[in-house]
Protein backbone atom coordinates (compact mmCIF):
# COMPACT_ATOMS: atom_id res chain seq x y z
CA UNK A 1 0.00 0.00 0.00
CA UNK A 2 2.85 2.37 0.79
CA UNK A 3 4.75 1.46 -2.71
CA UNK A 4 1.68 2.08 -4.43
CA UNK A 5 1.31 5.47 -2.86
CA UNK A 6 4.79 6.06 -3.88
CA UNK A 7 4.12 5.74 -7.49
CA UNK A 8 1.22 7.95 -7.32
CA UNK A 9 2.92 10.40 -5.72
CA UNK A 10 5.83 9.82 -8.08
CA UNK A 11 3.34 10.70 -11.20
CA UNK A 12 1.51 13.39 -9.73
CA UNK A 13 4.11 15.64 -8.50
CA UNK A 14 5.51 16.34 -11.48
CA UNK A 15 2.52 16.37 -13.07
CA UNK A 16 1.08 18.31 -10.85
CA UNK A 17 4.26 21.05 -11.35
CA UNK A 18 4.45 20.80 -14.88
CA UNK A 19 0.48 22.20 -15.02
CA UNK A 20 0.89 24.94 -12.48
CA UNK A 21 4.30 26.28 -13.76
CA UNK A 22 1.95 25.82 -17.79
CA UNK A 23 -1.11 27.79 -15.95
CA UNK A 24 1.32 30.77 -14.67
CA UNK A 25 2.71 31.13 -17.92
CA UNK A 26 -0.28 31.54 -19.70
CA UNK A 27 -1.38 34.49 -16.77
CA UNK A 28 1.52 35.76 -17.08
CA UNK A 29 1.37 36.61 -20.91
CA UNK A 30 -0.31 39.89 -21.39
CA UNK A 31 -2.52 41.00 -24.12
CA UNK A 32 0.26 42.15 -26.26
CA UNK A 33 1.65 38.58 -26.39
CA UNK A 34 -1.25 36.90 -26.46
CA UNK A 35 -2.61 38.73 -29.42
CA UNK A 36 1.06 38.26 -31.25
CA UNK A 37 0.65 34.33 -30.39
CA UNK A 38 -2.59 34.08 -31.55
CA UNK A 39 -1.61 36.20 -34.83
CA UNK A 40 1.57 34.08 -35.40
CA UNK A 41 -0.86 30.40 -34.86
CA UNK A 42 -3.21 32.29 -37.38
CA UNK A 43 -0.39 32.52 -40.29
CA UNK A 44 0.82 29.10 -39.40
CA UNK A 45 -2.63 28.08 -40.26
CA UNK A 46 -3.25 26.73 -36.58
CA UNK A 47 -6.30 28.64 -36.44
CA UNK A 48 -8.24 26.31 -33.83
CA UNK A 49 -4.69 27.45 -31.92
CA UNK A 50 -5.41 31.33 -32.70
CA UNK A 51 -9.21 31.15 -31.73
CA UNK A 52 -8.01 29.85 -28.18
CA UNK A 53 -5.63 32.80 -27.45
CA UNK A 54 -8.00 34.98 -29.12
CA UNK A 55 -10.69 33.61 -26.86
CA UNK A 56 -8.74 34.01 -23.69
CA UNK A 57 -7.56 37.57 -24.46
CA UNK A 58 -11.46 38.83 -24.80
CA UNK A 59 -12.37 37.01 -21.47
CA UNK A 60 -9.34 37.93 -19.48
CA UNK A 61 -8.79 41.69 -21.03
CA UNK A 62 -11.53 43.35 -22.43
CA UNK A 63 -9.86 47.14 -22.17
CA UNK A 64 -7.09 45.79 -24.20
CA UNK A 65 -6.39 48.06 -27.51
CA UNK A 66 -6.63 44.50 -29.24
CA UNK A 67 -10.29 43.34 -27.65
CA UNK A 68 -11.75 44.73 -30.94
CA UNK A 69 -9.79 42.96 -33.52
CA UNK A 70 -10.34 39.78 -31.40
CA UNK A 71 -13.96 40.03 -31.37
CA UNK A 72 -13.93 40.64 -35.16
CA UNK A 73 -11.61 37.36 -35.26
CA UNK A 74 -13.64 35.25 -33.32
CA UNK A 75 -16.72 36.13 -35.31
CA UNK A 76 -15.16 34.96 -38.79
CA UNK A 77 -14.09 31.96 -36.98
CA UNK A 78 -17.56 31.17 -35.85
CA UNK A 79 -18.79 31.97 -39.26
CA UNK A 80 -16.39 29.70 -40.66
CA UNK A 81 -17.61 26.97 -38.58
CA UNK A 82 -21.34 27.70 -39.20
CA UNK A 83 -21.70 28.82 -35.63
CA UNK A 84 -23.52 31.90 -36.40
CA UNK A 85 -25.40 32.69 -33.52
CA UNK A 86 -22.05 33.08 -31.63
CA UNK A 87 -20.59 34.84 -34.59
CA UNK A 88 -23.53 37.30 -34.09
CA UNK A 89 -23.01 38.23 -30.73
CA UNK A 90 -19.08 39.28 -31.40
CA UNK A 91 -19.71 41.07 -34.23
CA UNK A 92 -22.88 42.89 -32.57
CA UNK A 93 -20.58 43.48 -29.75
CA UNK A 94 -18.05 45.47 -31.57
CA UNK A 95 -20.55 47.20 -33.25
CA UNK A 96 -22.18 47.72 -29.79
CA UNK A 97 -18.78 49.09 -28.34
CA UNK A 98 -17.24 50.98 -31.22
CA UNK A 99 -20.58 52.08 -33.95
CA UNK A 100 -17.17 53.43 -36.04
CA UNK A 101 -15.20 50.15 -36.02
CA UNK A 102 -12.77 50.05 -39.00
CA UNK A 103 -14.42 46.57 -39.70
CA UNK A 104 -18.05 48.03 -39.18
CA UNK A 105 -18.42 47.56 -43.42
CA UNK A 106 -17.47 43.82 -43.21
CA UNK A 107 -19.08 43.59 -39.95
CA UNK A 108 -22.15 44.30 -41.85
CA UNK A 109 -21.36 41.85 -44.64
CA UNK A 110 -21.50 38.87 -42.66
CA UNK A 111 -25.03 39.77 -40.51
CA UNK A 112 -26.26 40.34 -43.83
CA UNK A 113 -24.81 36.68 -45.00
CA UNK A 114 -25.91 35.27 -41.57
CA UNK A 115 -28.99 37.02 -42.33
CA UNK A 116 -29.22 35.11 -45.70
CA UNK A 117 -28.44 31.84 -44.67
CA UNK A 118 -31.20 32.06 -42.04
CA UNK A 119 -33.77 33.35 -44.86
CA UNK A 120 -34.53 36.20 -43.28
CA UNK A 121 -35.15 39.07 -46.07
CA UNK A 122 -36.09 41.48 -44.19
CA UNK A 123 -32.80 41.91 -42.45
CA UNK A 124 -30.88 41.11 -45.34
CA UNK A 125 -32.49 44.44 -47.06
CA UNK A 126 -31.57 46.27 -43.89
CA UNK A 127 -27.95 45.20 -44.20
CA UNK A 128 -27.38 46.23 -47.60
CA UNK A 129 -29.05 49.49 -46.87
CA UNK A 130 -27.17 50.16 -44.28
CA UNK A 131 -23.78 49.28 -46.57
CA UNK A 132 -24.60 51.26 -49.59
CA UNK A 133 -25.13 54.60 -47.36
CA UNK A 134 -22.31 53.82 -44.59
CA UNK A 135 -19.54 55.36 -46.83
CA UNK A 136 -19.70 58.89 -48.21
CA UNK A 137 -18.73 57.63 -51.83
CA UNK A 138 -17.52 60.33 -54.33
CA UNK A 139 -15.97 58.73 -57.36
CA UNK A 140 -15.73 61.62 -58.94
CA UNK A 141 -12.25 61.32 -61.30
CA UNK A 142 -12.17 57.57 -60.68
CA UNK A 143 -14.18 54.56 -61.00
CA UNK A 144 -14.28 52.69 -57.75
CA UNK A 145 -13.44 53.02 -53.99
CA UNK A 146 -11.38 50.93 -51.81
CA UNK A 147 -11.80 49.96 -47.68
CA UNK A 148 -9.43 47.36 -46.48
CA UNK A 149 -9.35 45.95 -43.27
CA UNK A 150 -6.62 42.90 -41.97
CA UNK A 151 -8.21 40.68 -39.09
CA UNK A 152 -6.35 38.85 -36.39
CA UNK A 153 -6.33 35.63 -38.06
CA UNK A 154 -4.33 37.28 -40.94
CA UNK A 155 -7.49 37.54 -43.80
CA UNK A 156 -7.20 40.19 -45.93
CA UNK A 157 -10.83 41.95 -46.64
CA UNK A 158 -11.57 44.53 -48.95
CA UNK A 159 -14.50 46.27 -49.73
CA UNK A 160 -14.65 47.82 -53.64
CA UNK A 161 -17.49 50.35 -53.98
CA UNK A 162 -18.36 51.06 -57.94
CA UNK A 163 -21.08 53.21 -59.26
CA UNK A 164 -23.80 50.50 -58.98
CA UNK A 165 -22.37 47.73 -57.13
CA UNK A 166 -20.25 46.65 -53.97
CA UNK A 167 -17.81 43.59 -53.77
CA UNK A 168 -16.29 42.32 -50.67
CA UNK A 169 -13.33 40.28 -50.87
CA UNK A 170 -11.66 37.81 -48.21
CA UNK A 171 -8.32 36.79 -49.03
CA UNK A 172 -9.16 38.13 -53.10
CA UNK A 173 -11.68 35.74 -53.09
CA UNK A 174 -15.45 36.97 -53.89
CA UNK A 175 -17.63 36.95 -50.35
CA UNK A 176 -20.22 39.10 -51.54
CA UNK A 177 -22.18 41.81 -53.50
CA UNK A 178 -24.49 43.91 -53.66
CA UNK A 179 -26.36 45.98 -56.60
CA UNK A 180 -27.95 49.40 -56.15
Amino acid sequence: MNNVFKRRTTFLYPLTLFLLLSLGQVFADNADDIFMRAKKSAKRGQLDFAFSDLHFLVALYPESEHYEDSLFALGEYYYGIGAYHSALKNFNEILKINPESKARIFIKVYLMEIAKKRGDSDRVNKFKKEIVVSEQLSLLFRDFKEYNYTSALTREYRAVYFIDKIKFFVDEKLFSEIYY
